[in-house]
């Protein structure tokens, strides 16, 4: 009976032992599943997280519609570009007025916006403000802020669109007012810009562009039509800057055409030419926000980007060059107006009273044989030569800049002449050492061709900018240009200035 008894309670325990092992697999079989759906559902959040990072940036298909469409309601060409770069960078919240009206003009339609009165190619164009304004809010929306006034077409003349508005467009009486021009454009100057990507974030699109100042012209030692490729233009001077390289006309545009498109231009052109100097072009972006009433994007900045495809040393050496180049342009300027007081020369001296109504005086000073009156300036002499030693070093001031200058009583004296159409364009910069530079120019005087020259400057480290050292070069604006022969050129002694 115990014996009986004790199986029993055997099988008792056997059975909450097999329960009990039972309950233990259960409850970590459940434990495991659990744990599972948390990492499952870790993994999905994690995902979308990604998700929406992506969706927040990302970058998008440079050809698809999309960017078309942008790029066919923002595409600017000729001076409106000009005007664009020549402001630099600007945001919806300190645009300058006069650039948004310029950029609206530029979107008319002709034919539907504008009343043309012609006589033969020339003639005036009207357009009330409020079709202005359409224009205006179809590129910054319905928010801008700006004024209606008059304003200058064109402030960046080099690069003159095919059909010119010339001067400025008179605005009045809820009427703007422009003369009318209709001419060629062939061998004009040009901004060229391709998209290198695309980026949506939230609600915005940013376009990048790599772009180039192009100065077409012919060469005679190529014998044919060119391209001069530059990364730079500097607006202050209206002059070229960092000259990457020429490339013959036909061969820039090789297995491009196929691609142009007028409403597009040349942003979403693959130009293998234009490929190939890619890398030391700057980049800049255009950001365009949608307006989520509209479901229009309309432009609310543009920006000059840091290039980090760049080689940082190449960019510094650029940027150093491009300050000397700077330099000597405004040098050679004042240079050869130094003997005209009614020159912009003032203008680059930024000495207004310098201009301002000279009078003449018993002064009289002997130049090279000859007799000349002094005008007396409001300028004083002391600050004459202050804002030359911006551009020259004190010797090479009182060796050049003092000849045609007096100073009497501290006022500065100079000479009246006319300035005779004479001005110096800079072609070409070829390092010799660090500071050193052979400098290849165009030298005009009135209306004839250009005589070019070449010749050797220093430059002097001063401040953050330069400082001209030396200069020397033959003195052809001192010699009768219409006696100056091939010969006369080559063997006209070199100097110092």
């Amino acid at each position: 009976m115990e014996k009986k008894k004790m199986n029993l309670w055997k099988k008792f325990l056997i059975v909450m032992a097999i329960v009990l092992i039972a309950f233990i697999i259960f409850e970590v079989v459940e434990f495991v599943k659990k744990t599972n759906e948390k990492e499952v559902d870790i993994d999905n959040t994690n995902y979308q997280v990604d998700s929406n990072k992506a969706e927040e940036k990302e970058d998008i298909y440079l050809y698809g519609e999309e960017i078309k469409s942008l790029v066919k309601k923002f595409n600017f060409a000729g001076s409106t570009s000009g005007s664009i770069y020549k402001t630099g960078d600007f945001d919806i919240n300190n645009i300058p007025n006069d650039l948004i009206l310029r950029m609206a003009w530029r979107r008319l339609d002709a034919e539907k916006d504008t009343t043309i009165k012609r006589t033969g190619n020339e003639g005036t164009q009207t357009v009330n403000d409020t079709v202005l304004e359409k224009s205006v809010k179809n590129l910054f929306g319905n928010n801008i802020t700006y004024q209606n006034e008059s304003f200058e077409y064109i402030d960046s003349k080099t690069f003159e669109s095919y059909e010119a508005n010339t001067g400025k467009i008179l605005y009045k009486d809820g009427i703007y007012t422009s003369k009318y021009k209709e001419e060629g454009g062939e061998g004009k100057p040009y901004i060229y810009e391709v998209a290198e990507k695309a980026v949506k974030k939230d609600n915005k699109i940013e376009l990048y562009v790599k772009t180039a100042f192009i100065k077409p012209g012919y060469d005679e030692e190529i014998g044919d039509f060119v391209n001069d490729c530059y990364s730079d233009f500097d607006f202050e001077k209206e002059d070229f800057v960092n000259k990457i390289k020429t490339v013959k006309e036909s061969e820039f545009f090789k297995d491009v055409y196929e691609y142009a498109n007028d409403s597009l231009g040349t942003i979403l052109i693959n130009n293998p030419t234009f490929n190939e100097m890619k890398e030391q072009l700057n980049t800049y972006v255009y950001t365009f926000e949608k307006d989520e009433n509209t479901g229009d994007y309309y432009i609310v900045s543009f920006n000059k980007v840091e290039d980090k495809n760049k080689s940082t040393s190449m960019s510094e050496k650029n940027i150093e060059k491009a300050k000397k180049e700077k330099v000597l342009g405004k040098y050679l300027s004042i240079y050869v107006l130094r003997d005209c007081i009614q020159t912009p020369a003032y203008e680059i001296l930024n000495l207004p009273n310098m201009n301002e109504n000279p009078t003449i005086t018993k002064e009289t000073i002997l130049i090279n044989g000859e007799e000349y009156d002094l005008y007396k300036t409001k300028t004083k002499f002391e600050d004459y030569k202050k804002a030359m030693l911006n551009y020259v070093t004190e010797e090479i001031f009182e060796q050049s800049f003092t000849t045609y200058q007096k100073d009497i009583n501290g006022i500065l004296h100079m000479v009246l002449n006319a300035g005779d159409g004479k001005n110096y364009e800079i072609v070409d910069m070829t390092e010799i050492s660090d500071n050193t530079y052979e400098v290849k120019c165009n030298y005009y005087q009135g209306e004839n061709p250009a005589i070019t020259e070449k010749f050797i400057v220093e430059f002097e480290k001063s401040g953050d900018s330069y400082i001209i050292k030396k200069c020397s070069k033959k003195i052809l604006e001192d010699v009768e240009y219409i006696e100056v022969t091939v010969e006369d050129k080559e063997s006209t002694k070199r100097t110092s200035i």
